[in-house]
């Protein structure tokens, strides 16, 4: 064996080290993130939030990592106790002011919603409003038509509870 042979063998070694620490350090990190996942959430009024967005649902994660080793290292067997929180699709009460506003002048473009929101105390850039109509038409809650204005749909009118009123902002 030459010099090169054995350089070669060192670097093997030595990458055979590495890939060990990394594989440790990740059991560590997932131990550290499943920690963080179990601790009490903390208590939040979505509704007063101060860009009026929605909190992040809920999860109803099992007790485990998904890792048999690191889950039998940290005694995970059962199923972790449910989290309150907000519904999976539930949305704030001035969202649903907004919507049922849309509702009654639609179908509306992105200015219009930012003026809408406004109306409520939202202040929204029309990209914020862009945003949030995209998570809408993930949800169902409203459609786009061929012109890029947006309309409630019936699921969100029945699941809300929209009536269609006159717009509150005067145009």
């Amino acid at each position: 064996m030459d010099d090169l042979d054995a350089e070669i063998d060192k670097a093997k070694r030595e990458v055979a080290e590495l890939k060990r620490k990394a594989e440790a350090k990740e059991l560590w990190l997932k131990g550290l993130q499943r920690a963080a996942e179990l601790r009490p959430a903390p208590q939040v009024i979505p509704d007063q939030s101060s860009d009026g967005l929605e909190g992040n649902e809920a999860s109803d994660p099992d007790t485990t990592t998904g890792d048999a080793e690191l889950d039998e290292m940290l005694g995970f067997t059962e199923k972790a106790e449910k989290r309150g929180g907000r519904q999976p699709g539930a949305i704030s009460k001035q969202w649903r002011t907004i919507l049922s506003d849309i509702f009654a002048n639609q179908p509306v473009d992105l200015a219009t919603i930012v003026l809408l929101a406004s109306v409520h105390g939202l202040e929204l850039q029309e990209s914020s409003a862009l945003s949030r109509m995209r998570h809408y038409l993930e949800l169902g809650y409203v459609e786009e038509t061929s012109d890029g204005r947006y309309r409630v749909t019936d699921a969100a009118i029945k699941r809300f509870d929209l009536k269609r009123k006159p717009a509150q902002s005067g145009s």
